[in-house]
């Protein structure tokens, strides 16, 4: 029997595996790329990594230069809720 394009198309939805990644305490950017690479390897189609703000805002000056980063941010390309 043949499919039709829509049974086609949710079981290829349903085969697809996605991943997101929080990245813990003191991750370097180079630890959070490696266990991204890991999912990819193990079959997962969409890896997505949040660096944590935890290393940024626990150093003497982290709070501040964080809310200043992303004031200017928001400036420029708006509030990501809005």
């Amino acid at each position: 029997t043949s499919l039709s394009k829509k049974q086609r198309q949710n079981s290829l939805l349903e085969k697809r595996k996605s991943a997101l990644i929080f990245g813990w305490f003191q991750a370097s950017p180079k630890e959070l790329s490696f266990v991204k690479k890991l999912y990819k390897n193990n079959g997962y189609d969409e890896v997505v990594v949040v660096p944590s703000a935890i290393r940024d805002v626990s150093r003497p000056w982290g709070w501040y230069q964080t809310h200043l980063r992303r004031h200017i941010e928001h400036r420029e390309y708006g509030h990501p809720l809005q």
